[in-house]
């Protein structure tokens, strides 16, 4: 067999290591990162539900990794652990001479052993990290179902400037969601154990409120059809497109029938995670995914209107396409083409208003003018 060239030490030193001791997952690591390769890293994105990555170029090509915090090494070993995963834990340690590193493993850990204490620990003054026998910790919260919220925690993505939000519910791992700029911002440095449970549940509302919303009985969900304008559901269900010549292929969708109006459409994760968790009704979930298709009120409650516009007109444009407009701060608006839905509902059945409309598709429009506006005061002043 060839000679490897310019293999990185982090990989000689994991192969060399996983031919003694094949049974062993190798955690290096590697600057800010703990990582592992090849056929350790698709088992421990399985176990923690992280991302594998496989460079294109450079002395890694080809070679399948997985990488987390160091910071957060306490957290995913614990979890590796309770797992039944025997682990390898290396530190990168610099030889005397600076001009070669060397990789030695610190400790090895396994399920029915407890991490030591010992100065060589992982990490100078790390605290225990738990075992696979250890009692189970109290859950952050308890929802109105009974199901136990744990191991919630907001951390930093291995590789890209983002910050994640990750949770367990009764144990199952749910998908991490990446958190919005102004999240990342509020709860990046979180620390005391109150103030985290309180994210945590803050951050469920937002990414996963289907979990803290009451489940339904089979019963309320079956006889929950009716529309808030009186209309029954003549049949509602989901499925998974496999057809691959059909838009949204290998998606979930949610299909309806009200009075012989039939409908389509893929499902955001709110109203899926609704439908399967059983917390919404069929009825609450098709307003929410189809309300403007069916000219319901209700769709149109959400549109809220700026202070300050005045003026909303509807008229068409060049006498076919029916097009909104508004004034503010004295600036008139683009003009913004309807949809055929939102002009039955204005023009005929009377379930949308014109401020509603207006908040709907010029909202964009109105704050880019008022920014504008307040950019050339702020120029003037200076």
């Amino acid at each position: 067999m060839a000679k490897k060239v310019n293999e990185p030490t982090e990989l000689k030193r994991y192969n060399e290591f996983k031919q003694k001791n094949p049974d062993t997952i190798l955690l290096i690591r590697v600057g800010d990162l703990y990582e592992t390769f090849s056929a350790d890293a698709k088992k421990v994105s399985e176990i923690l539900d992280l991302p594998v990555h496989c460079d294109t170029k450079g002395k890694l090509k080809g070679v399948d990794r997985v990488g987390f915090p160091h910071d957060r090494l306490d957290v995913y070993l614990s979890e590796l652990v309770r797992a039944g995963i025997r682990v390898a834990i290396c530190e990168k340690i610099e030889s005397p001479n600076k001009k070669q590193t060397e990789v030695k493993v610190m400790e090895t850990i396994s399920p029915n052993q407890a991490p030591s204490n010992s100065k060589n620990d992982i990490k100078a003054g790390k605290s225990e990290i738990d075992n696979a026998t250890r009692t189970e910790k109290a859950p952050q919260f308890v929802t109105v179902n009974g199901d136990k919220i744990t191991h919630g925690h907001i951390f930093q993505h291995a590789e890209k400037e983002a910050w994640l939000f990750s949770v367990r519910v009764n144990g199952k791992q749910l998908p991490a969601v990446q958190l919005s700029t102004e999240e990342s911002q509020r709860f990046s440095n979180l620390s005391h154990e109150n103030r985290i449970a309180d994210a945590v549940r803050e951050l469920m509302g937002k990414y996963y409120p289907s979990k803290l919303e009451r489940h339904l009985s089979k019963e309320e969900f079956t006889n929950g059809v009716t529309l808030s304008d009186g209309r029954k559901i003549d049949k509602f269900n989901v499925y998974k497109e496999n057809n691959p010549d059909m838009k949204g292929y290998g998606k979930w969708h949610f299909y309806v029938d009200v009075g012989g109006v039939k409908m389509s459409q893929v499902g955001d994760r709110d109203s899926l995670n609704a439908y399967f968790d059983k917390s919404r009704t069929p009825a609450q979930i098709t307003e929410k995914m189809f309300g403007e298709k069916l000219h319901l009120a209700s769709a149109y409650k959400s549109y809220v209107l700026p202070d300050g516009v005045k003026d909303i007109r509807i008229a068409k444009s060049d006498g076919k396409q029916w097009c909104i407009s508004a004034e503010i701060d004295g600036v008139r608006t683009p003009k913004r083409n309807l949809s055929y839905d939102d002009g039955v509902s204005f023009f005929s059945t009377h379930t949308a208003t014109k401020e509603q409309l207006a908040a709907k598709y010029l909202t964009k429009d109105i704050n880019e003018i008022r920014n504008q506006r307040e950019h050339v005061s702020n120029s003037m002043k200076i």
